[in-house]
């Protein structure tokens, strides 16, 4: 991606946010990005490792991260502002506080101080307010006994207030959990995520993973690490949700399938994790500016040994989550809108097409090519010539067809520039019942 900052101390300009996106020094520009905490121990973060893991975000083909709930070590904004990173900072404030009024007023006080201290880096382009406050959550009320629709409204405000201060950047006053899109992990089911947004900014959506096995030994004791049931109540999983790993939503509600042995299990909710990651981060891309002008997803890294929504474990190891992202997040992408969703063998089923280009180049000249793979009928390959304009997303192709026989149904899809480059590639995987 372009640079967007120096440190020179160059400001951008960063214009509102509305139906037609976020506008950077003159250019719209959609916004592709992680919730991002490197540790929860500032001093460990130095220069070294907020490089490492700035390159990354950059190469999972994301451009921004949002620095959630907390302000990061200054050589974060540094090394944003030379890789040209953008970030989205948030106030330290999530959920519920004291409600007086000598709070709200601390809060607002640290929440200005925070924009004079790092307001000088051109890699800020937004200020967030209060994460999910109480008088916006009202799942609040089944676990917290003192939650009212109003809690901390004048904490929220105050904060909001303070950030308004700053002109130069855009301030989003709270995240709502309205934009906090948990389908498939809190509520609903994975392809939950191919309907409308209801949004424009969508600051949270993903699912657990395990980390690769060498990393989950050196979390989980060895005699904790089958316990007897997949029961979320069961006792052996007492040491795992202490590692923040969630056994109500990964087998009761995502239903994942522990397996046979641990190399399944890690398999098997990796997958899982990007399955729904990739299918929602396409779905959101196709909707740009329909409503969606940003998404950011939930987590980046894992901060802590722990088990949780990194797509990176905590030994900075990627899981199949990130290699979805990172083909869910490429500039030139040839998305895959899966309309049927139950397929079975006998019955015609449709896949639409799509290009979308965040670039500001067109890709002139280029050459669309798909192949259907399904039961029966192997290699099925069609191409289509065209120039795919900068900036823009559209369905190019809508394919009908009909799988034979039970089984794996595979759908490749790519885009080759006007020397036979590939540019974009993509697939899309799901069964064929009888």
């Amino acid at each position: 991606m372009e640079q967007i900052a120096s440190r020179t101390g160059l400001r951008q300009i960063v214009e509102q946010p509305d139906n037609q996106g976020w506008v950077l020094n003159g250019k719209r520009i959609f916004i592709k990005g992680s919730n991002y905490i490197g540790s929860p121990w500032l001093s460990e973060m130095d220069e070294k490792k907020y490089r490492r893991d700035i390159q990354l975000v950059l190469d999972m083909n994301a451009n921004a991260i949002r620095v959630h709930g907390h302000v990061a070590g200054r050589p974060l904004y540094r090394m944003a502002d030379e890789m040209g990173l953008m970030i989205w900072q948030d106030v330290p404030l999530q959920w519920g506080y004291n409600d007086s009024e000598a709070f709200a007023e601390n809060a607002a006080r640290q929440s200005l101080e925070m924009t004079e201290q790092i307001g000088n880096s051109p890699a800020i382009i937004a200020w967030g307010g209060h994460n999910e406050p109480p008088w916006n959550s009202p799942w609040m009320e089944k676990r917290f006994p003192d939650w009212n629709n109003n809690l901390n409204r004048v904490l929220t405000e105050r904060v909001a207030d303070a950030l308004a201060k700053d002109d130069s950047r855009i301030v989003h006053r709270y995240s709502a959990v309205e934009e906090h899109y948990w389908q498939g992990w809190y509520f609903g089911v994975m392809t939950d995520v191919l309907q409308p947004a209801k949004t424009g900014i969508i600051t949270e959506f993903g699912a657990q993973a395990l980390p690769k096995l060498s990393t989950l030994n050196t979390i989980i004791p060895a005699d904790k690490r089958w316990p007897a049931s997949t029961k979320a109540d069961d006792p052996d999983w007492t040491v795992w949700k202490y590692h923040n790993f969630q056994p109500f939503q990964t087998f009761g509600f995502a239903k994942i399938p522990r397996g046979e042995n641990m190399e399944q299990f890690i398999h098997n909710t990796q997958k899982y994790q990007a399955d729904l990651v990739g299918l929602a981060a396409e779905s959101y891309r196709r909707q740009r500016y329909q409503p969606v002008t940003a998404l950011f997803h939930f987590m980046f890294v894992e901060t802590w040994p722990s088990i949780n929504w990194g797509v990176v474990d905590y030994l900075r190891q990627p899981k199949a989550g990130y290699y979805a992202l990172q083909r869910a997040y490429q500039p030139l992408l040839p998305s895959i809108e899966p309309v049927t969703l139950n397929w079975r063998a006998g019955t015609p089923g449709v896949i639409k097409l799509w290009t979308v280009n965040d670039s500001f180049s067109a890709c002139d000249g280029c050459t669309l090519r798909w192949r259907v793979k399904t039961p029966g009928v192997t290699g099925q390959q069609e191409s289509k010539p065209m120039t795919i304009p900068p900036d823009s997303g559209r369905q190019v192709a809508q394919l009908t067809f009909t799988p034979t026989a039970p089984g794996a149904l595979r759908i490749e899809y790519e885009i080759l520039d006007a020397q036979g480059k590939m540019v974009g590639r993509n697939f899309y995987e799901t069964t064929v019942a009888p």
